[in-house]
């Protein structure tokens, strides 16, 4: 699916993540959303685009969701680095253990950029998805 085909049918951010719902059906939703885009195969929608906006939606269900996002983000930058690092074909891909870490601190920071821009409500988060942050 590109771009323009899940815009076409996405579900408002709203029902993906409010503060109207509770934390565990906020956390389902994500999930939810976090499956989606994985599957989005557009050579327009980069990977910080992706973790931007992944982290933006976290950011819009409050405090809480925010501090889940970032953990989860974190997380998951922890199992993908010890991964990478302990295989040939990673590094040999990143040309080295110090550029997986480069990569790594640029999904970092990307996935904060994305919850300030959440918490802050400072647009839609489906945005990201077409324009990252600078």
């Amino acid at each position: 699916m590109n771009l323009i085909q899940y815009i076409a049918q996405a579900d408002p951010e709203e029902k993906i993540i409010s503060r109207e719902n509770n934390f565990i059906q906020n956390g389902i939703n994500w999930y939810r959303e976090y499956s989606k885009i994985s599957k989005l195969n557009d050579n327009r929608i980069t990977d910080e685009n992706k973790h931007q906006y992944m982290s933006c939606l976290a950011g819009r269900g409050g405090k809480a969701e925010a501090i889940a996002g970032w953990g989860i983000g974190l997380g998951k930058e922890a199992i993908d680095l010890t991964k990478k690092t302990l295989s040939p074909n990673a590094r040999k891909r990143y040309n080295g253990v110090v550029n997986i870490f480069k990569d790594s601190q640029k999904d970092i920071k990307n996935n904060w950029k994305g919850l300030q821009y959440g918490l802050e409500n400072k647009g839609k988060c489906i945005n990201l998805l077409e324009q990252k942050l600078p």
